[in-house]
């Protein structure tokens, strides 16, 4: 049996609010249909983050559906497993239904561990499929067959992150493992040597998800003894360009060069995010435009300070920046609100985003004068980003983000 392996394609993501990423995750989707019919594969198994959110756009929806016909049209079975982008918070269904209702995925795990038996090629194969929400009892989970797959959305111990659900030693001897929720491609082995595999998501998300080796999916051969694995390169993934630099004269022509390099290669306009540690001016912005006017760069983004007062704004508040998975909210929301009382309970309506605890916020604010006081106080200042980002299609502008007094007035109304 051929099995192409597949996860974390985000569906409906729009990486950074572009227009134009929107696209990329939807192409990188595609070219992994467009692997899977050129390699003959039996059986299509994609281990979670199907699409990015509960409740994806209608161009998610209609992509999922024609290109997962595309498979059944070709005689592919589909096997989808839910992560945890794909499950609503409560009282709704999971975009997930949508594939098994429609008939474009033959079998969907969404909320219970799933086990089928499936013949090809005159021989029984099993396959045992692990959900988000069931990752907690992998440890009991046990193979039926000696042809056993198991796909799970989970992370496991061996990745080194801060966090983890399990173990290698945690799972059976199964014949292949695929996982998802892990962003970049990685093989792992049990120690009976089952490939334990990552194929790592299909586009990159994040600007720390970018790696100049490429994103993958797994094309995995379980026909003999023992699962041979190959990993297939996606072609369709947006490259980046990521540097720091003393100068802008330096930083223009590394880029050049590394577009042109990029561009020759057949590949997409790259996505630019540069630091100057020279004093950004208006000439910088100038320069990242004809880049983009020429066709060789798709969108950048100059980090840096334009003045020295910038410069203190930007280093008290550079938390902002920092990736969300990495980010200290408490320090983040203690730093702008001064208040661990506020604190406390903005933390704790993020956690349980509920009607009751929004009022007990509420009735916090209205019954504590000093925090609307403080929060007065608060309103009447106003903080601007710095940052600058331009793409090809579009223009660049600076935004200031301005805290308004109009919520501390309607409380006060209130009390």
């Amino acid at each position: 049996m051929l099995v192409l392996h597949v996860s974390d394609t985000h569906l409906g993501a729009i990486p950074g609010g572009l227009p134009f990423r929107f696209r990329d995750i939807l192409e990188a989707f595609k070219e992994t249909v467009d692997i899977a019919i050129r390699e003959h594969v039996d059986i299509y198994i994609h281990a979670g983050d199907f699409f990015d959110r509960a409740h994806p756009p209608p161009e998610a929806y209609i992509v999922a559906y024609k290109q997962l016909k595309r498979l059944r049209d070709s005689g592919i079975r589909v096997v989808v497993i839910a992560g945890q982008h794909d499950m609503p918070k409560r009282y709704s269904v999971s975009p997930l239904t949508f594939l098994a209702e429609t008939g474009v995925a033959d079998i969907v795990a969404i909320n219970d561990v799933i086990r089928s038996v499936i013949t090809v090629n005159g021989k029984e194969y099993e396959l045992v499929l692990v959900p988000y929400g069931c990752r907690d009892r992998i440890s009991l989970i046990k193979p039926s067959i000696a042809n056993s797959i198991l796909v799970a959305h989970l992370l496991l111990k061996e990745l080194g992150l801060p966090v983890h659900d399990a173990s290698v030693n945690d799972i059976a001897n199964f014949k292949y493992v695929a996982l998802g929720d892990y962003h970049e491609h990685r093989i792992l082995r049990h120690p009976t040597g089952t490939p334990i595999v990552y194929s790592g998501a299909t586009e990159t998300l994040r600007r720390d998800e970018y790696s100049e080796a490429g994103k993958y999916v797994v094309l995995a051969d379980l026909s003999g003894d023992e699962a041979q694995i190959q990993l297939i390169k996606l072609s369709s993934v947006r490259p980046w360009i990521i540097g720091e630099y003393q100068s802008l004269a330096q930083a223009i022509e590394d880029v050049s060069r590394r577009a042109r390099s990029i561009l020759a290669q057949g590949l997409k306009k790259p996505m630019i995010v540069v630091t100057i540690k020279s004093q950004i001016t208006q000439l910088a912005y100038r320069e990242f435009d004809k880049l983009v006017k020429q066709g060789l760069i798709e969108y950048y983004t100059i980090e840096g300070v334009e003045s020295e007062s910038d410069k203190k704004r930007f280093e008290s508040t550079q938390y902002l920046s920092r990736d969300v998975d990495k980010l200290d909210l408490r320090a983040a929301l203690r730093s702008i609100l001064k208040m661990e009382p506020l604190v406390d309970m903005v933390l704790e309506l993020i956690q349980d985003p509920s009607d009751i605890t929004a009022k007990k916020l509420v009735e916090m604010l209205i019954n504590n004068e000093d925090l609307l006081r403080s929060l007065e106080m608060m309103a009447s200042h106003t903080h601007t980003v710095t940052t600058v980002r331009t793409s090809s299609s579009g223009s660049t502008s600076l935004q200031p983000s301005t805290k308004s007094s109009s919520l501390i007035s309607f409380l006060r109304r209130e009390k």
